[in-house]
């Protein structure tokens, strides 16, 4: 017999859940909702793992994000998983290097599994099949959740949420403490321990779904606690100004999933471009006359070796200079709001990474003076040693952002000739002062992995 049919709501997908859990099966659930899908395993009726808990990336940030792991850590973690043929699970090489115990990992992915599933409960229309499937199908369970309780507490997580976003109205939502009215009131705060973890990440920047990533506690319950920090007073909410479409399609927690496709014969289409554009357009066409001998070339400036103090300080530089030269090809540049684009990337990015948060972003130019001042004053080891990391890994995220946009505007192959050209050369006229154990070639693989 096959289980197969759309959601509607008089077939919702508690239903179908408690159907699967009375009758003890085992297989793989399917739900789709437009572009969201999402596979759920269950053996002899218990929810035993998820597609998205497959991924390891977004396994490596949950962990990170709960303070479990460093992320130092789970990216070398990372690189000696996709060293090996049969690669084993990123918990187990964690768990087999002492870096998190079975119960943490555990715990993680019990966490992360309720979240999905209350999730998806919300879904009022899209598709569901069943694949039956036998236990060894299944694979290691570490976590076995029993769908009754789940769907007790979605149900009345679905009736409180539904007061709690008329107030929150979604993650890009900016959470800003108000003063105290005396001094006398903070004393008087009497606040739980998740509470007090929110409450730390609350600095007018972060957003509501930065704080629910990084909590720890879970989308629902930050959002319930930052529902009575606005009962009580201690917040407000305000929207963010600019509500940019790029950095919302490419969310730096979402990235993974982005991936450019390879084109097809043409590249890219033609596209006539702004009139910025087609200005920037005349500058490309003279340098292409100048290479065939048609035009007297521009003279240049020779060549200069230049000395970065640490591997952020490279990074940042090429960050700068690899934008500025996309700018200059009409291909990529698409007018003014591009003029700002690595200042609202950086805003996202951020949000991810908030040990990265000595850089400023201004207009197109990210500065490090900040960052610089830090290092000469403590060193590159010792504390500091996991912001400079993080630091080198949000700049990671960004350029690997900066390539998605590329592809999709110029053509994959234009855009990673593009990169791999121009990281070369700057690597080639760039030396490092304290490189540490930074390989550019490894670093610069995460822009296309």
């Amino acid at each position: 017999m096959e289980l197969e049919g759309k959601l509607n709501p008089t077939l919702s997908l508690p239903e179908i859940l408690q159907f699967l859990s009375m009758g003890k099966l085992t297989g793989t659930l399917t739900v789709q909702h437009g572009n969201y899908c999402v596979r759920l395993h269950l053996r002899r009726g218990k929810l035993v793992n998820s597609s998205s808990l497959g991924r390891p990336r977004k396994l490596g940030q949950m962990l990170v994000n709960q303070g479990l792991v460093p992320r130092h850590d789970v990216e070398e973690a990372l690189r000696y998983q996709r060293s090996l043929p049969n690669s084993p699970p990123l918990g187990q090489i964690l768990i087999e290097r002492g870096l998190i115990t079975r119960d943490q990992l555990r715990q993680a992915i019990r966490l992360q599994l309720e979240e999905e599933m209350w999730d998806l409960f919300s879904l009022q229309e899209g598709s569901f099949k069943f694949d039956y499937g036998d236990e060894n199908s299944v694979g290691e369970v570490l976590v076995e959740l029993d769908v009754e309780p789940l769907i007790i507490e979605g149900t009345r997580r679905l009736d409180e949420w539904v007061r709690i976003v008329r107030n929150i109205p979604g993650d890009h939502a900016i959470p800003v403490l108000r003063p105290l009215a005396t001094e006398d009131a903070r004393e008087e705060m009497q606040l739980s321990d998740s509470e007090w973890k929110v409450l730390s990440l609350i600095n007018g920047v972060a957003n509501v779904g930065s704080i629910a990533a990084r909590s720890g506690i879970g989308k629902f319950e930050t959002y319930r606690v930052l529902n009575s920090f606005l009962a009580s007073g201690y917040i407000t909410i305000r929207l963010p100004d600019d509500q940019d479409r790029i950095t919302e399609t490419y969310a730096p927690f979402e990235l993974d999933a982005v991936v450019p496709q390879e084109d097809p014969d043409l590249d890219h289409p033609e596209s006539t471009g702004s009139t910025s554009a087609r200005i920037l357009a005349m500058f490309v066409r003279r340098k292409a006359a100048e290479e065939r001998g048609e035009l007297p070339p521009q003279p240049r400036e020779p060549a200069t070796i230049r000395e970065f103090p640490t591997p952020v300080e490279f990074v940042t530089e090429l960050v700068n200079e690899l934008v500025a030269a996309l700018c200059e090809q009409h291909e990529f540049y698409q007018g003014q709001r591009d003029d700002k684009l690595i200042e609202r990337l950086w805003q996202t990015v951020v949000m991810a990474f908030p040990k990265a948060d000595l850089l400023q972003a201004s207009g197109n130019k990210l500065d490090a003076g900040q960052f610089t001042r830090f290092a000469q004053v403590v060193g590159t080891k010792g504390p500091f040693e996991t912001i400079l990391n993080d630091t080198l890994e949000a700049l990671a995220r960004l350029l690997k952002l900066l390539f998605v946009i590329a592809a999709e505007r110029m053509g994959t192959r234009a855009a990673r000739k593009f990169f791999t050209e121009f990281c070369r050369d700057f690597r080639q006229r760039s030396t490092i002062r304290d490189s540490g154990e930074f390989y550019f070639q490894e670093y610069a693989e995460k822009i296309y992995a």
